[in-house]
């Protein structure tokens, strides 16, 4: 897989329109139930060697982002090495994750229109303990001072637009091997 992107690209829809992308349309499959926009990409090796050394299954990772193009872009780039699902409705993520689906990371968008990021992870928590510690938050920018306190207060990794590729990857590989056990079906935490 290639991703290319000009230095001078902005947010992270301007990054998705210009990043160019080849993936082969046979390493990935695209789900989806009901109206729920979804998309979840397959890695073709479902065994992941860990930085330590031991072996465990790819990361499940949830991206949601009102940008649907950016999240389908980074769907694209991160489906090599872990099972990415894609969402831009940010209110049914709770209901879908109350009734039974499971991440190990979430990245999600701080400014979303229905519902911020950070909403959704208090809302997430009230329902479906243990998630805060899977959230990883994504921002073109915190104009909104209460809420850079709330993100402070929650103690999760922000990462700015434009994104960096590396950095993204290294910080949802961090969250994933530092998670303690991953979530498996049936358990919310």
């Amino acid at each position: 897989m290639v991703a290319t992107v000009a230095r001078t690209v902005g947010t992270g829809l301007e990054w998705a329109k210009h990043a160019k992308l080849d993936t082969p349309s046979r390493d990935r499959a695209t789900l989806g139930a009901g109206t729920r926009p979804a998309e979840t990409a397959r890695v073709r090796d479902p065994v992941t060697r860990l930085r330590s050394g031991s072996i465990r299954r790819p990361p499940r990772l949830l991206i949601v982002d009102d940008e649907r193009l950016l999240a389908e872009s980074l769907r694209r780039v991160l489906c090599d090495e872990m099972v990415v699902t894609t969402t831009s409705d940010p209110v049914g993520v709770v209901e879908r994750i109350v009734s039974g689906e499971r991440y190990d990371v979430i990245l999600c968008d701080v400014n979303m229109p229905a519902l911020s990021g950070v909403d959704l992870l208090e809302r997430i928590e009230e329902r479906a303990p243990g998630y805060a510690e899977r959230f990883i938050f994504m921002t073109g920018g915190l104009s909104d001072e209460m809420l850079r306190v709330r993100l402070e207060a929650l103690g999760c990794r922000v990462i700015e637009k434009p994104l960096d590729l590396t950095a993204l990857r290294s910080s949802i590989w961090d969250k994933y091997e530092n998670s303690g056990s991953p979530i498996s079906e049936g358990h919310a935490g």
